[in-house]
């Protein structure tokens, strides 16, 4: 969230005055969103006469999205904070969308009118590869939803770092996921990067506890930058290393 406040103080910081919107359909977000346009505003000099206007868009109604970005453009809004969903709608009203939604910018068509306030999924994956070379790794294991296309950013030529790319199995199939992390432990994996989201980087962490790979000399990257909006805490106490990525480093 730190990442979208920034950001947004820096595209609005010639601005005198602006009025931008939210509209998502998870009423916590929604309000996390609001008070980041907020933040962002006040910290760009140009303080909110009042709150943004945050409208909750129905779950599962296609012209739901579409309705409330017309909506805030007839009631003055420059600009909109949603996902893609919105876009044709904030172009027709004359509106730039700014998409708070991760993997916007790895898009094959990316919506001309739409600015992503997340960073390409290969500048994580240099800001990876740093890491990996700083620890001094020689090897590592890569643990992805379904994706490896990360691999070359992070281990380009003339780096001498070995990856393994193992997938991860589906949601919810977590007799899957230990039997596969008890393989990794037979092989003496002790270095990963879990190249996935928030829950998905939680769901392997409590797995990897489970199986005794969060001991003292594990190793975990994990390059989810809402990360910390979820309790960590109790993967502390065996003494591996996890280190994850915050937003505000990417300006």
């Amino acid at each position: 969230m730190l990442f979208c406040i920034l950001l947004l103080a820096v595209v609005l910081s010639a601005a005198q005055e602006v009025r931008i919107g939210v509209v998502e359909s998870r009423p916590e977000r929604a309000a996390q969103l609001a008070a980041a346009v907020d933040a962002a505003l006040r910290l760009a000099g140009a303080a909110p006469p009042e709150p943004a206007p945050a409208a909750p868009a129905e779950p599962h109604e296609p012209l739901a999205v579409p309705a409330h970005v017309c909506a805030q453009a007839s009631e003055g809004a420059q600009a909109t904070l949603g996902t893609s969903a919105g876009g044709a709608a904030a172009a027709r009203a004359g509106l730039l969308l700014l998409l708070a939604e991760p993997g916007a910018a790895a898009r094959p068509d990316p919506d001309p009118a739409a600015l992503a306030l997340y960073p390409h999924p290969d500048v994580l994956a240099e800001a990876i590869a740093a890491l990996c070379e700083a620890k001094g790794w020689r090897e590592a294991v890569v643990l992805h939803e379904g994706s490896a296309r990360a691999l070359p950013q992070l281990a380009p030529a003339g780096r001498e770092l070995t990856f393994r790319a193992r997938q991860l199995p589906p949601p919810h199939d977590d007799d899957a996921l230990r039997n596969l992390l008890l393989v990794l432990k037979k092989w003496g994996a002790v270095n990963f990067v879990v190249w996935c989201g928030a829950p998905c980087s939680v769901r392997v962490l409590d797995a990897a506890q489970r199986v005794g790979l969060l001991a003292e000399r594990h190793s975990y990257l994990l390059p989810a930058l809402d990360l910390h909006t979820l309790p960590l805490a109790e993967y502390s106490h065996g003494g591996a290393n996890i280190t994850e990525l915050h937003d505000h480093q990417y300006l």
